[in-house]
């Protein structure tokens, strides 16, 4: 039976125009979802929602929450929200962690804290050459050699090679879709020897197609998820770049494997080596660099404001780096990143929270580490 703490978890993450930096703010400011469903409402209003937004926030009823938990059972998914024994250790020292991840896959695997145990993610691209798919097959086969769970994004290509080269041991694939849904469709009997042997996990609820600006929630995930990322054979403007970039982010190793300059499918790979990636040849370069971090969780869970102490200081500079930012914001996508570079000297968690209130305001989109004015 699904406690109430959890109920109002899934309540809250399933509320419009709360993403997970939001979430966290809320929980960071009231101290769990309970009270920051409480008081959501009213502090929308505070803020000024009205000015942007013609509707108020709806927040799902604690029934929709428990038929949707009672969904989720039983089609073999568990939902994991970020408090919990079982979520990624290794994610929490990120700061673009969701707040719940919904994991299809045996329950003995799961008991096992299969999610927990050490990985590299291994990626590429969908195009990929017929070297590239050897290589990657190979590489993978001695990375699983050495107990490491393989994390790919179940697409064609490098990601599919890299899974099926994992199977014996054990493979995530993240989506950019419910994980129920198929994606792409001619990749169905490897989903299910996924399933078979290890997990399939994605943020997005049951049901829900892929859409562009999905991947870009799973990239993050993919690398959160890691000791470090590999990438074999990408194009220039492709989410294998956008993954290593998530990656370099969140703290974690990017290697890469060089290609030939007159293939376009090399350019994004050698392009990572010349701005810092470790050019890679073979695997025991990567278990080398990844030795030190091996087994080693540092976790940042949901500090709380201290209310008393720095409530003055919150509400007067985040007001002022709200203004800031409604000022220097424009249609166009940013990083949270890139705000941090051009904002000057901020504290990351005043950031975030000027961002949160922006975003409940309805004056802009959070798409995992990605802002937009709306």
């Amino acid at each position: 039976m699904i406690d109430d703490k959890k109920i109002d978890w899934i309540r809250l993450f399933c509320t419009p125009s709360i993403g997970s930096v939001t979430f966290r703010h809320l929980i960071a400011k009231f101290g769990d979802a309970t009270q920051a469903i409480n008081n959501l409402p009213l502090l929308a209003n505070k803020l000024g929602r009205g000015s942007y937004q013609n509707k108020q926030i709806t927040i799902p009823t604690k029934e929709w929450a428990a038929a949707y938990a009672a969904k989720c059972e039983k089609n073999g998914v568990f939902l994991v929200a970020s408090y919990e024994k079982e979520f990624p250790k290794r994610f929490l020292a990120t700061n673009d962690y969701p707040a719940i991840l919904h994991v299809k896959c045996k329950k003995s695997l799961f008991e096992a804290d299969f999610l927990n145990q050490d990985s590299l993610a291994v990626i590429g691209a969908r195009n990929a050459s017929l070297q590239g798919i050897s290589f990657t097959s190979k590489i993978t086969a001695d990375l699983c050699a050495n107990n490491l769970v393989i994390v790919s994004g179940l697409a064609r290509g490098v990601d599919s090679a890299a899974h099926k080269a994992a199977l014996s041991s054990g493979t995530i694939a993240v989506v950019g879709c419910g994980v129920d849904v198929v994606y792409p469709p001619e990749n169905k009997e490897l989903y299910d020897q996924i399933i078979a042997n290890g997990a399939v996990v994605s943020e997005m609820l049951l049901g829900r197609e892929p859409r562009g600006q999905s991947f870009s929630y799973r990239n993050r995930i993919i690398s959160g998820m890691s000791l470090g990322v590999l990438v074999i054979e990408a194009a220039m403007k492709s989410g294998s770049l956008v993954t290593a970039r998530y990656a370099a982010e969140q703290g974690r190793d990017v290697f890469a494997i060089p290609g030939h300059p007159y293939d376009v499918r090399a350019q994004g790979a050698n392009y990572l080596i010349r701005n810092g990636a470790i050019l890679t040849e073979n695997a025991s370069q990567i278990l080398e660099g990844i030795a030190a971090s091996r087994n080693k969780y540092v976790g940042n869970v949901y500090a709380q404001i201290n209310l008393e102490e720095e409530q003055a200081e919150y509400e007067e500079y985040t007001a002022n780096i709200r203004t800031m930012l409604l000022d220097g914001l424009s249609y166009a996508p940013i990083s949270i990143g890139e705000i941090m570079q051009n904002i000057g000297d901020v504290r990351v968690q005043f950031l975030q929270a000027a961002l949160a209130e922006l975003e409940l305001m309805g004056a802009i989109e959070i798409d995992g580490n990605i802002v937009r004015r709306i």
